[in-house]
């Protein structure tokens, strides 16, 4: 399976979290409180791997052949970018009337940005890659 096909699964994957935690959300189900805490910071832990790994399947789709270190680099720029991103946007909502910060949304922004390195080191092959872009092994 080519390399950039694994990205764009994963960024799926966190993208069908998002909207299994939307529609939950949605519904007026009686859940326990530490689970209503946990789905509302949850869209911050898959947003992070979502978007990284949705930008990194498109980056590494044009540029099949390019170096692990190069792809590493360029995991770490999109993630850098999507936890900036959502920190920044938390921070904002400290001056919005409708909208809440909450420090539960900054922790798990961390741990997704963790989450996704995980998975980024999971997936990607610790050697180079043909043209093709598939794994060597």
């Amino acid at each position: 399976m080519q390399l950039s096909t694994k990205y764009a699964l994963v960024g799926m994957g966190a993208l069908f979290a998002l909207t299994i935690v939307d529609w939950t959300r949605s519904r007026a189900f009686e859940l326990p409180k530490d689970l209503q805490w946990f789905l509302g910071v949850l869209p911050n832990l898959a947003a992070v791997v979502a978007i990284s790994f949705v930008l990194m399947s498109i980056w590494i789709d044009r540029r099949p052949s390019e170096m692990i270190a190069v792809l590493r680099g360029r995991f770490a720029l999109f993630v850098s970018f999507s936890a900036l991103g959502l920190v920044l946007w938390e921070f904002l909502q400290r001056s919005s009337r409708s909208l809440v910060f909450d420090i539960g949304d900054l922790a798990a922004t961390c741990l997704g940005v963790w989450i996704a390195w995980m998975l980024f080191s999971r997936i990607t092959p610790k050697k180079g890659l043909d043209a093709g872009n598939r794994e060597d092994h």
